[in-house]
């Protein structure tokens, strides 16, 4: 009887387990569309530093506003992706022009890349609102050699904060991402829902351990 009973318990042990496991993948796939549906409304912002010396870091973030200063005004009154991404199109040898102005006044003669690309990000918080890890189209600016640490955020619609402790999204980036975005998709990336960060969380955590695996 009391093998038996150990059985069973490892029976409905393995029993959940199954089921915990069919959950989060179908979990995943609908986190998976949603990221999907918000990536195609979606600019993101990379600056990768020259590497992770002080020095470097500190231009890093110099640059940063520099060019997020002078895009945010050129996207200010873009209501649509394709818009905003002609636009950034359009000024990416300016944007090059403005952080290499940028650097030499800090006396620094690094030269620097800028393009549209895609890339893989991570859960990411702004302010009230958080995006699911995935793919997004992105606005890369490289500078020198490219091998420090990096700093990104959502150039359109224009989420990138650069003050400390700014808790809040601009009103005129929700109402873009509003119109542009499903109410699910909205509902995913509103603090609001506070289970949504969690669900996000886990399903990047259950990618991470099957990637660790192959």
């Amino acid at each position: 009887m009391e093998i038996m009973g150990k059985i069973r318990i490892v029976i409905i042990v393995l029993f959940l387990g199954v089921i915990c496991l069919l959950n989060i993948g179908a979990e995943e796939k609908k986190v998976n569309a949603l990221q999907e549906g918000i990536s195609r409304q979606v600019i993101r912002f990379h600056v990768l530093a020259n590497s992770d010396k002080a020095k470097d870091q500190k231009l890093k973030l110099s640059v940063r506003d520099a060019v997020v200063e002078e895009m945010q005004e050129k996207l200010k009154d873009i209501y649509t992706k394709s818009e905003a991404e002609k636009i950034i199109k359009v000024n990416l040898g300016n944007i090059t022009k403005v952080a290499e102005r940028t650097l030499e006044k800090e006396g620094c003669k690094e030269k620097v890349v800028a393009y549209l690309t895609t890339n893989e990000f991570p859960v990411k918080k702004y302010g009230d609102t958080i995006f699911p890890a995935g793919k997004y189209e992105t606005l890369q600016v490289e500078i020198g050699e490219a091998k420090g640490h990096n700093w990104w955020c959502v150039m359109y619609p224009s989420l990138c904060m650069v003050e400390e402790g700014m808790a809040r999204v601009p009103d005129e980036s929700k109402k873009k991402l509003k119109n542009t975005l499903s109410q699910e998709e909205y509902d995913c990336i509103d603090e609001q829902n506070v289970t949504v960060e969690y669900r996000l969380k886990i399903v990047e955590l259950w990618k991470s351990m099957i990637s660790k695996k192959h």
